[in-house]
């Protein structure tokens, strides 16, 4: 979460739901707050009894969430991290400092989309929910997955599992993601090199195929699989 909008009670109502570890991802000077609310997050997360002894992202933290069963980090983007540059979304595009580089596959690195479904064990599975869109990564793809306001989120999952555009995304594959529609890995190349960001031809592709990949209900199932 970039932490904004949390609140005392917001935080005691994901504690007992049995959230146990936040992340407070947006401690730099891309996010709108730029770190800002820090210290008051800090207090909030103190007064419900949330460690923070532990900062860092927990790419690796079996050890330390068995020992502190609740417990809070901070960190944000940087171009020494894992990201490699910044997505084209938000503030990035605003100042224009996106990274153009087509080459640069941030589906199938950590945030990405890659095992979001799960079927791979050296990366971790996660999903992207901002606000209420359910997304397979952080930059969140064009249309979401699924509104989880309405809807169970392991159904969306569950329906993703069997739609074949999500499911090489999946695997960390965007530029194999039209197969399945007629879309050449050669075509979608040549789109990619065009607008310079794997994330910006994921839009443009999902904009174009909108009725082939989602319904009323956000993705729906295909029955043709690669």
């Amino acid at each position: 979460t970039n932490g904004d909008l949390l609140t005392v009670d917001k935080l005691q109502n994901l504690i007992e739901k049995g959230v146990s570890r936040f992340d407070i991802a947006s401690i730099d000077r891309y996010h709108k707050k730029a770190g800002g609310r820090l210290m008051e997050l800090a207090d909030i997360f103190e007064s419900c009894g949330v460690n923070g002894t532990e900062k860092d992202p927990l790419l690796e933290g079996g050890h330390y969430l068995t020992e502190n069963p609740l417990s809070w980090g901070y960190w944000g983007a940087s171009e020494d991290m894992w990201l490699g540059g910044n997505w084209a979304r938000g503030k990035a595009m605003k100042n224009d400092i996106w990274l153009k580089d087509p080459n640069h596959n941030f589906c199938t690195i950590l945030s990405g989309a890659r095992n979001f479904l799960g079927g791979y064990d050296d990366i971790p599975q996660e999903i992207s929910i901002q606000l209420w869109r359910i997304n397979p990564c952080c930059p969140g793809t064009h249309f979401p997955m699924g509104d989880a306001r309405k809807q169970k989120v392991a159904e969306v999952l569950e329906r993703a599992s069997k739609n074949a555009v999500f499911k090489m995304l999946n695997d960390g594959e965007p530029l194999k993601m039209g197969v399945s529609l007629g879309v050449s890995v050669e075509s979608a190349t040549e789109k990619n090199e065009e607008v310079k960001n794997i994330c910006l031809y994921c839009d443009q592709f999902m904009k174009c195929h909108k009725n082939q990949i989602f319904d009323e209900n956000g993705v729906k199932p295909t029955q043709q699989t690669i």
